[in-house]
This record gives C-alpha cells, sequence and structure tokens, in this order.
C-alpha cells in the first residue's frame, strides 16, 4: 500500500502527540485518560505499520 504523503505525516503527528498525552496522563495519575491515550496509541501505530509495510 503506497499512502500519500499527508497521510502518513498525519498518522506520524498522531502518533507522538497521543504518546505526549500518555507521558502526561501517567505523570499526573489520571489512569482513564491514560488508558484512553495508550489505545488510541496503539490504534494509530497499527495504522502506521499498515500504511509503510512493503506489499
Amino acid at each position: 500500500m503506497k499512502p500519500n504523503a499527508f497521510n502518513l505525516y498525519l498518522t506520524v503527528a498522531l502518533c507522538a502527540g497521543w504518546a505526549i498525552l500518555l507521558i502526561t496522563f501517567l505523570r499526573k495519575a489520571n489512569w482513564p485518560l491514560a488508558a484512553l491515550s495508550a489505545v488510541l496509541l496503539i490504534a494509530y501505530g497499527v495504522r502506521l505499520y499498515n500504511l509503510t509495510k512493503k506489499s
């Protein structure tokens, strides 16, 4: 699957953003939002893997 540049950059930015939020919520011990951030980080990580893997 060959992604366009915008889709790839958007996915990378979202992964970075959810990782930053995850670290922030973990430091503040806000467990529900940390769990949500972890789930979304994993989801976008899987999407990024699927976008960049070679067929």
